[in-house]
């Protein structure tokens, strides 16, 4: 993924799940499917890589975890710090939300 664009290009293109059980913290995530054929294991790498190469790393503080966050286009996506061949999910969440939930 070389650009903000490529980005953009790949997260239309995901199926995108309300993450049901933490209401208390709305958002949405997108898992890698291993057993599809379709899905490009090297595109979804490389989100992953983007958002860590080009995110900046914030505290969420209900937990206290640290993840780095990419903003973009009023979202912001995160991973949980697997490493990147072994992250599965990628999430987002509205901006507004950090206030809301204290993330700094």
């Amino acid at each position: 993924m070389h650009s903000i664009d490529d980005f953009k290009k790949f997260i239309v293109t995901r199926h995108w799940r309300y993450a049901k059980t933490m209401p208390q913290w709305p958002h949405e995530y997108t898992v890698r499917r291993y057993d599809d054929p379709q899905e490009d294991q090297t595109v979804f790498e490389e989100a992953v890589a983007f958002i860590r190469a080009h995110g900046e790393r914030r505290t969420f503080e209900p937990t206290g975890e640290s993840s780095v966050y990419f903003d973009i286009d009023e979202r912001q996506y995160w991973t949980m710090g697997a490493p990147v061949a072994e992250t599965i999910i990628i999430n987002r969440a509205l901006l507004d939300r950090r206030e809301r939930f204290g993330e700094k």
